[in-house]
């Protein structure tokens, strides 16, 4: 059964509280569907605070029972708020203030998020005590059955697994047989093969041309192999998303050994161009288009255990359906090209938690906004001055669905952009993506069998970078 993991927040003088919320939340912990901590379970002689951080680390849910105790504890508020927020902006957890009393939340960050009791009325103040902590409860309860959902949706059980089509039956009008469905190996979306590859850096102006993914990546390359001693330019990279060849130039120019694929043939053939454009070999381009899907196509070009790092940023790989027998095909075709140390870095973009549809969690994708936080992205207009085509506009709008194509319904997101200008014939092309947030990127790297680690966009040796990403080291043996 799945169980939601629940860390409480509190005033020490507001204990007496967590005492009564416990008995609430008791049934549901005797039906194993909840597992609640705080601090008063650290058992004698343990690290206090090592014990509260790995409790932090492991709850899905975050209760914080506010006061203004609560707003004044320095712990509290200014440690276990803040990690918390960190992290339900994230989409890791979900984080739900308890208000108890009156005091000035309203002028803190929680006032973004939803409250208990209902419309954030402080327990102190209802005439019936009882009411109020059923009130919570019943809350509560939508929320642990949210998290339950959740957890099924990305446990990869059978109904996540791809269901092989039937073989066609031959048509009873034309005597001929209807086209087969393509391999999985051939999996990939078709928007590249279109209008717009020639798009792709003119919409992208400015974000991927600069020098700061670059020197991020070579940053994260540089921790891992330098420690052991390896000379960056002795490593053999591939970029398996090259695209248009942002990083493939980059790493050129640096006098590093390294290998581009794409899917897409149009992206490869402008990938050429660029290097032409700007005097960069593109010898060790592979103009022809590998799925990542496609193990037996990569071991034809490759060799196994022939690369040191293999890199797929750009939030390229959520483009692949989050089902085993296209993602898990693709990070195990990863391993095999790999060395034992190896390094794999995926990136993915920023997601919060939105609503269940058809028992699918649904997330929505987050930008960084121009007020220097992390908001969600709805629609934005973009306006690029370009030499051949003067002033063009880019509008987006996202949109989000479910997709029933791959055995069972997954979210789809969907990027549908506008482009007109003075002199550019309006048109509108759309991107379909798949949503992967990096809790469940690095779950489904380790069932690959990477060592993972998650780092967050913004933050720490990703202050540069507008992605979280996942690290997977092959382990040596």
């Amino acid at each position: 059964m799945e169980k939601v993991n629940l860390f409480i927040s509190y005033a020490r003088e507001d204990e007496k509280v967590v005492t009564r919320l416990l008995k609430f939340i008791k049934l549901p912990e005797t039906k194993g569907i909840v597992s609640s901590w705080y601090d008063r379970r650290i058992l004698p002689g343990s690290d206090f605070k090592k014990e509260i951080d790995k409790r932090m680390n492991a709850a899905d849910v975050v209760l914080l029972l506010v006061s203004q105790d609560f707003i004044a504890s320095d712990y509290c508020y200014g440690i276990e708020m803040a990690q918390a927020l960190k992290a339900h902006k994230r989409g890791e957890k979900r984080v739900v203030p308890i208000i108890l009393k009156e005091s000035t939340w309203q002028d803190t960050p929680l006032k973004n998020l939803q409250a208990l009791p209902q419309d954030g009325k402080p327990l102190k103040e209802w005439k019936d005590s009882e009411k109020a902590y059923m009130n919570v409860y019943k809350g509560l309860q939508k929320v642990f059955s949210e998290f339950i959902a959740q957890k099924k949706n990305t446990q990869f059980d059978n109904q996540w697994e791809y269901q092989k089509p039937q073989a066609p039956k031959r048509s009873t009008f034309s005597g001929k047989k209807k086209s087969r469905p393509r391999p999985i190996g051939d999996f990939k979306e078709n928007i590249y093969d279109s209008t717009f590859s020639e798009w792709y850096d003119r919409w992208y102006e400015g974000h991927w041309q600069s020098e700061h993914p670059f020197k991020t990546l070579l940053s994260l390359i540089s921790s891992t192999f330098e420690s052991r001693r390896t000379s960056l330019n002795k490593l053999k990279i591939l970029d398996v998303a090259c695209g248009t060849g942002n990083t493939f130039v980059a790493f050129t120019r640096e006098g590093m050994n390294i290998y581009g694929t794409d899917g897409s043939a149009q992206m490869l053939q402008k990938a050429r161009a660029n290097c032409e454009n700007i005097n960069v070999s593109s010898e060790k381009l592979v103009l022809d288009p590998i799925c990542w899907t496609d193990k037996k196509q990569f071991l034809n070009r490759f060799g196994k255990g022939e690369f040191d790092v293999i890199l797929n940023t750009a939030n390229s790989f959520c483009h692949l359906p989050p089902v085993d027998a296209y993602m898990q095909t693709a990070l195990a075709t990863f391993h095999d090209l790999l060395k034992p140390g190896g390094m794999l870095i995926i990136d993915t973009k920023k997601y919060v938690m939105s609503h269940i549809e058809q028992g699918v969690q649904f997330y929505k994708e987050l930008r960084f906004g121009a007020e220097r936080e992390w908001i969600e992205r709805t629609d934005r207009e973009e306006t690029i001055p370009l030499p051949d085509l003067g002033t063009v506009r880019f509008h987006t709008r996202m949109h989000y669905d479910l997709d029933p194509s791959f055995g069972a319904n997954v979210q789809r997101a969907l990027i549908v952009v506008s482009v007109y200008g003075s002199e550019v014939t309006p048109f509108t092309f759309v991107i379909p993506y798949y949503p992967l947030p990096i809790k469940i990127l690095k779950h489904r790297m380790e069932r690959a069998g990477f060592v993972t680690n998650a780092l967050s966009g913004f933050d720490g040796p990703l202050i540069h970078w507008k992605y979280d990403v996942a690290i997977g080291i092959k382990p040596l043996k």
